[in-house]
């Protein structure tokens, strides 16, 4: 009797599965095992995390955690989306305490026009909330912080301010 082994892995499969198929020429036991979507690493069934947003598979080091709810890089940047230089200027900001579109354009070297733009669309995130009638001074909300914390590991090779 002829015996093989087809050992395959999935990096997007399910769990760990292990089937025996009798044929005509022999017998075949198949193992599928489930791999981590972000970095590919083969998990064992005691470190499977899944993505509640798109249920993929994730090891302990690839999870993001908001709310007691296990998400990946990938739906974080969907449900977050935050560009590199608006994290810049939200770490600058957060850095600093608060700040105007003045002290960003003067400390960043960003030009005026697209520092109040960016201030904008992080005000209408609600990451940053604007206080002050005649100077606007921006402070970092609630909200801005958790973002700030999340992208702090997605843009890890990137930190402006130590």
């Amino acid at each position: 009797m002829k015996i093989r082994k087809n050992i395959s892995t999935r990096f997007s499969g399910d769990l760990y599965v292990s089937s025996v198929d009798s044929s005509r020429d022999g017998l075949e036991i198949s193992k599928q095992f489930a791999a981590c979507k972000s970095c590919g690493s083969i998990l064992s069934i005691r470190g499977i995390r899944l993505c509640v947003s798109c249920r993929g598979f994730l090891c302990r080091e690839c999870i993001f955690t908001i709310n007691t709810n296990i998400f990946c890089k990938e739906c974080v940047e969907q449900l977050y989306p935050l560009q590199v230089y608006e994290y810049a200027i939200l770490r600058f900001i957060d850095y600093i305490g608060s700040a105007t579109a003045y002290d960003i354009t003067y400390m960043l070297g960003i030009p005026l026009r697209s520092s109040r733009l960016i201030l904008s669309s992080l005000a209408n995130k609600g990451y940053i909330v604007s206080r002050g009638w005649l100077i606007r001074r921006y402070i970092v909300t609630v909200q801005g912080h958790a973002v700030m914390t999340l992208y702090r590991r997605i843009y890890r090779d990137f930190e402006p301010f130590q």
